[in-house]
């Protein structure tokens, strides 16, 4: 049984995280290497988790299954919720393979509603599909919109799993960032210097002072705004996602500046990129990178998929924007002055509204 909440499990000892798993899930062993042990992740897949974050109690049966009974659907202003009840916490994987479906596998487990497919009226989801993989419940949640805006998952007291989709967001398409939270992270601070650029300025300053006209900016057109720091002071990595989460933001950003590593030529390796995790955050990814190439016209690196501690969260779209260079002596030049700083905030602000418009729930309005 795992006695750590959101515990981290992955697919081999050193490789990919598999989806964190809840205290009390019960897991199967089959192996142990060191303080890490193998369990059954479905399917002849396996994942290992560290010995610390389990405590054991035998079964009798290894071919033990739970069962599933009848999924209720629910939702509220800000989320949908899919419960499905079981007769105990078993170990599962949430994957978005496309943009307009979520995948869950509840490993070891039967059900009775296998091969239902189910009709959802929303305006948000679209259908549900249920089907029996071998010893697997396979779930497939299908979205009209195309576009996911974040999931949290939980068991219930009495062991139902509980997913927790948020809903899109509803806006003006004139005033489309009104009303929406987003959580700014300003890159480093504190002892964490970051990147230091030709003339001994630290990346921490930069991504502050960017970080604090963007939060100016967003308000300005009507969104509210966290920000996991606001002066120059060290903020626990881990704690950054956290509030983000604990005060329910939509959108987290965090504003970095960009390094090589040696051995790289600054002169030729430059300009803008953003970072995401999870496939809900890819469109994000690229708008704000596309309008901050247009607005600085500085090189366009890409969008790439990368495992940060500020990309991994999926409770919101989570992105990470790598703005300029700061060892590219023309792009550092550029990170000082506070007028391209207020031009990177705004840019950022115009790919965000960008992405609102292509992807949320507009509000119906009605002429006389």
């Amino acid at each position: 049984e795992v006695i750590k909440d959101k515990c981290v499990v992955r697919e081999t000892l050193e490789g990919n995280r598999l989806t964190p798993l809840p205290a009390g899930t019960k897991i199967l062993i089959n192996g142990k290497i060191g303080n890490n042990y193998r369990f059954d992740a479905g399917n002849s897949k396996t994942g290992w988790i560290n010995s610390s974050d389990i405590h054991f109690s035998r079964i009798n049966d290894v071919n033990y299954l739970a069962n599933a009974t009848n999924p209720e659907i629910n939702k509220d202003k800000e989320f949908s919720f899919i419960k499905i009840p079981l007769s105990y916490k078993v170990p599962f994987i949430i994957e978005q393979n496309s943009k307009n479906s979520l995948f869950l596998t509840l490993v070891r487990t039967k059900s009775s509603e296998a091969n239902i497919f189910q009709e959802i009226s929303s305006s948000f989801l679209k259908n549900i599909k249920y089907s029996q993989d071998n010893d697997n419940l396979k779930v497939e949640i299908s979205f009209k919109t195309g576009q996911l805006w974040g999931y949290n998952y939980y068991y219930s007291e009495k062991d139902a799993f509980v997913l927790k989709l948020r809903n899109p967001p509803v806006i003006n398409p004139q005033t489309p960032l009104s009303g929406l939270l987003i959580a700014i992270d300003p890159g480093h601070g504190g002892d964490e210097k970051g990147a230091v650029g030709p003339t001994n300025i630290p990346e921490k300053d930069i991504n502050l002072a960017i970080s604090k006209f963007l939060k100016q900016e967003l308000e300005n057109f009507g969104a509210k705004v966290i920000m996991t720091r606001t002066e120059d002071v060290f903020t626990d990595l881990y704690e950054r996602p956290e509030t983000a989460q604990k005060n329910n933001a939509v959108i987290l950003l965090s504003v970095h500046n960009n390094s090589l590593p040696a051995g790289k030529d600054p002169y030729t390796e430059h300009g803008t990129s953003t970072y995401y995790y999870h496939l809900q955050s890819a469109d994000l990814a690229a708008s704000i990178k596309d309008s901050l190439v247009k607005d600085l016209n500085l090189n366009d690196l890409g969008v790439f998929k990368r495992s940060f501690v500020l990309t991994r969260p999926f409770e919101q779209l989570s992105v990470l924007v790598e703005v300029a260079f700061m060892i590219n002596p023309e792009e550092y030049t550029c990170l000082l002055n506070p007028e391209f700083q207020k031009q990177s905030a705004s840019a950022i602000r115009k790919g965000i509204e960008e992405f609102l418009l292509n992807n949320s729930l507009q509000q119906q309005t009605t002429s006389y």
